[in-house]
């Protein structure tokens, strides 16, 4: 009955919506072409144009509907262990019902897969290693026992109980709305399932009691939420930006070239470039303009802690083709020409002061719509541990934190949020109590990064600005919404805020690419929670090459220290100034044919400058630039010392007695 409700209230939902937005919908059943057997969860991609529209997934009974525009589409579906199969040229016509049902594997042309044969199957007595909750029943098992409901079957094994008749599953004493239960691999209600019509009415008998009980109560007082411990979620870090010959072949693949499209972001044209003073010395903060022909801003930026400004041309689309930098320092500005990332680095030392500080600013915008259940008290628990940890000493940066909550489109009130303060308390607080949560529509994230972006007082000297958008729904696609997480992402990049995703469970590869590029666009990193934790949904496989799994309270805090990494004007402990200075003096005194005086120099500068006591060569051809996994090196003379380091100056390498000629490192392993 409750399944039928539903569908009900689907159906009035779309005849709405088709009546007020001219919409129309598209429906039918995937089978199997031989048996006739429905197909769960086959794949149903709509294409327009060659350009990726829309998708649905088809339900128990094989069957599949959506929503689409008046129009001609391909209609492609797909299933494990069958050819995928393409209708070209489907008309969808206005105020018809259309029907387009499918068979996949007629006429043998399913795909072959190996044949796997048990030969015996033997519940094991003792599991190795394996700390988790669970256990197996075989069928013979099964047929013996006094029950066949799902619910009390399962309770048989360590851990789990079944209270009485008409209640969920609960795990370890946990909420039962926190367990998610698979028959046969399809995910089903945890409170009904294995209950009987007669559990179910009663169950929601007492749900209707309940509620009209509370009707007439007084409002509840918001309680503090008991968070489980930190350091269980697991996740992932790729940054595409570091990463880009992956990226570029990524790109080009048919299968994902389509989300451009789709999102309207292009990353092609990227330019990067490196600020620093005249003693080497990252100059953070510095406003950075990409100008086209016409001397139109198509992107502006601020250089981050490492002096690094990612900038972007025809980012949302255009044909330019020639950009200039325009720095802003000092109350002037400089104009140079700028070469396109695959083609070099860019780089400017500036005169100015030095500035460094420890002040980092850090939003935490989270999805708190009822599909983040599954994850959303663990990841309350992961952010409060991180707010703990990067207040500490240890880290030594000085915090303020945020916090922004988003649900559905369709809540009266979407969005709710904390100020940015130094008071941690006050960011834990927020999140314990607030009492905003639901949701039946689209989520909206565009309106939460605005909130973020746009509202909060980011102090705009600090030497970070982060925003953790945690997720995993797709926003609605509409033209609106694309424009407005357009505008976020470029006005994040103005501010200098580096939004950094964090994908949770259900996340489809939709919302991976637009995340991706939001990411790309405020010079930032792509995280994602992975299955090694067991908490929560699947996480699907993100696009990336090999990665670490860490923890993801750690993973954050590192990406804290990381972008809040300063430098100290005062003493300069590298050594790759002081062996620029030695050699800036050296040509100097060269150009003055005061070879005499130059030598004077060098030799007594080199006895201060590093261990070597030996002036650095500029002899040296590096290639390919950039680099992505390894450089090689041709090296016109011999060399006492190579020292590689990064462009805060610190030594991540070193290769004494390097002979000349050409030489090949692999900088994969580098920092």
């Amino acid at each position: 009955m409750k399944k039928i409700i539903l569908l009900s209230l689907t159906l009035l939902f779309t005849s709405v919506w088709a009546q007020t937005n001219n919409k129309t919908s598209i429906a039918g059943k995937i089978t199997d072409g031989e048996t006739g057997e429905e197909l769960i969860g086959a794949q149903v991609t709509i294409y327009k144009g060659g350009v990726l529209t829309t998708g649905a997934s088809t339900d128990f009974t094989g069957n599949y509907s959506m929503s689409l525009d008046p129009g001609t589409y391909d209609v492609e579906v797909t299933y494990i262990g069958y050819k995928p199969k393409r209708i070209r040229d489907v008309i969808v016509k206005s105020g018809e019902a259309n029907k387009l049902d499918v068979q996949l594997g007629e006429g043998g042309v399913g795909v072959d897969l190996d044949e796997i044969v048990v030969n015996e199957f033997k519940v094991p007595l003792i599991e190795q290693d394996n700390t988790t909750a669970g256990g197996i029943l075989s069928s013979e098992e099964i047929t013996k026992l006094p029950t066949k409901n799902i619910g009390k079957l399962a309770s048989s094994t360590a851990g789990l109980t079944h209270l009485s008749e008409g209640d969920a599953i609960s795990v370890r004493g946990s909420r039962a709305n926190g367990t998610d239960v698979y028959v046969d691999g399809i995910r089903v209600n945890a409170h009904t399932v294995g209950s009987t019509k007669k559990e179910r009415r009663k169950s929601r008998k007492h749900a209707k009691s309940k509620s009209a009980s509370a009707f007439h109560a007084k409002p509840p007082t918001p309680k503090v939420e008991k968070l489980p411990n930190a350091g269980q979620l697991t996740a992932g870090e790729w940054r595409d930006l570091d990463n880009w010959s992956f990226w570029d072949k990524l790109i080009k693949n048919e299968q994902f070239a389509t989300y451009q499209d789709f999102w309207g972001f292009y990353p092609e044209h990227r330019f990067e470039l490196k600020l620093s003073d005249k003693a080497g010395r990252p100059l953070a903060n510095v406003k950075v303009n990409l100008l086209n022909a016409a001397e139109e801003v198509v992107w502006s930026t601020v250089s981050d802690n490492k002096g690094a400004a990612c900038l972007w041309g025809n980012f949302f689309g255009g044909e330019d083709r020639e950009f200039e930098f325009q720095v802003f320092h000092s109350g002037t500005s400089t104009k140079m020409d700028a070469i396109p990332y695959t083609s070099g680095l860019n780089s400017m030392d500036l005169e100015v002061p030095c500035v460094s500080n420890k002040q980092v600013d850090v939003a935490f915008v989270v999805d708190v719509t009822g599909s983040m259940r599954d994850e959303l008290r663990y990841l309350k628990a992961e952010i409060h541990d991180v707010i703990d940890r990067a207040k500490t000493d240890e880290v030594g940066v000085e915090l303020r934190t945020a916090a922004v909550y988003y649900a559905g489109k369709d809540q009266k009130q979407a969005l709710n949020n904390s100020a940015l303060s130094e008071d941690s308390d006050e960011t834990i607080n927020f999140m314990n109590t607030s009492p905003l949560a639901g949701g039946q529509s689209y989520e909206a994230v565009d309106q939460g990064l605005g909130v973020a972006i746009r509202d909060l007082d980011w102090n705009e000297d600090a030497m970070t600005r982060i925003v953790f958008i945690l997720l995993d729904a797709v926003p609605f696609h509409s033209d609106e919404i694309k424009d407005n997480l357009h505008r976020m992402t470029k006005e994040a990049a103005e501010k200098g805020i580096k939004v950094i995703p964090v994908a949770s469970s259900g996340a489809n590869k939709s919302l991976e690419f637009l995340l991706k590029f939001i990411a790309m666009g405020t010079n930032s990193t792509y995280t994602f929670l992975t299955n090694h934790s067991g908490i929560g949904g699947n996480h699907i496989a993100p696009e990336a090459g090999s990665y670490n799994v860490e923890n993801l309270n750690d993973l954050l805090v590192r990406l804290i220290i990381e972008n809040a990494e300063y430098h100290d004007c005062e003493t300069i402990t590298s050594v790759i100034p002081e062996m620029l200075k030695t050699e800036e003096a050296y040509q100097k005194a060269k150009k003055a044919k005061e070879v005499k005086e130059a030598n004077e120099v060098v030799e007594t500068k080199k006895d201060k400058a590093i261990e070597t006591n030996e002036k650095p060569t500029n002899k040296i051809r590096l290639f390919p630039n950039p680099a992505s996994d390894h450089v090689n090196i041709d090296l016109e003379n011999s060399a006492d010392m190579l020292i590689v380091s990064t462009v805060q100056g610190k030594i991540i390498a070193q290769y004494p007695k390097m002979e000349a000629g050409q030489i090949r490192l692999q900088t994969s392993g580098w920092a």
